[in-house]
């Protein structure tokens, strides 16, 4: 009866472990920073809603370690805000004047923004090479005139290495870049679109 007893305990502790949660890593970004406008531009813009369409908002990757998830990446950054106060900025610093409310006039370009990835990947077992990968996609849509939509898919996907010591850095700061960079490439679909 003991040894029954002692087996079944060690039943439990061995599926509670296996069931315990995983450790999470909490990573966030900087606010964007617009860069100077090389040429000023002038108009009228309206930016619309932006959504995000990921399924969980607040995990943005893991940790891997030998293919298995060692840690989840969660954040607190609000990347609807994120990426509207980047746009909103950029577009400022180049002059434009954004319209306060909904406008329909045909005349007056308006932008809506989907955010539909935001991830990051570590594999710490990975020693050399590639070992990070960062991943940030959006879905632009442009209305200019009365029947005038353009879609434009818009991501970029990184892969480079980072140090394991100090690892929650080193990916916010590959992150940032990542965001950064595509919210560079949206100024400049909006600009090839709207002049």
């Amino acid at each position: 009866m003991r040894f029954l007893q002692k087996g079944l305990l060690l039943v439990g502790a061995l599926w509670l472990v296996g069931c315990a949660p995983k450790a999470v890593e909490t990573v966030d970004v900087s606010p964007y920073a617009a860069k100077p406008a090389a040429f000023k531009k002038s108009g009228t813009i309206y930016v619309g809603h932006f959504t995000d369409t990921r399924k969980n908002k607040k995990i943005i990757g893991y940790i891997l370690s030998d293919g298995k998830v060692e840690a989840r990446l969660q954040t607190q950054t609000d990347f609807l805000k994120w990426f509207r106060q980047a746009l909103v900025g950029a577009l400022k610093k180049e002059g434009c004047k954004l319209a306060g409310k909904r406008v329909y006039n045909d005349q007056i370009p308006r932008i809506y923004l989907h955010i539909d990835k935001v991830e990051a990947r570590y594999d710490r077992s990975q020693l050399t090479g590639e070992n990070l990968t960062t991943d940030v996609r959006v879905t632009l849509l442009l209305f200019h005139g009365s029947n005038a939509k353009v879609t434009k898919k818009i991501g970029l996907q990184e892969k480079k290495w980072i140090p394991p010591v100090g690892a929650s850095k080193a990916i916010e700061s590959a992150l940032q870049g990542t965001l950064e960079q595509v919210a560079d490439m949206v100024v400049e679909q909006i600009d090839a679109y709207r002049f």
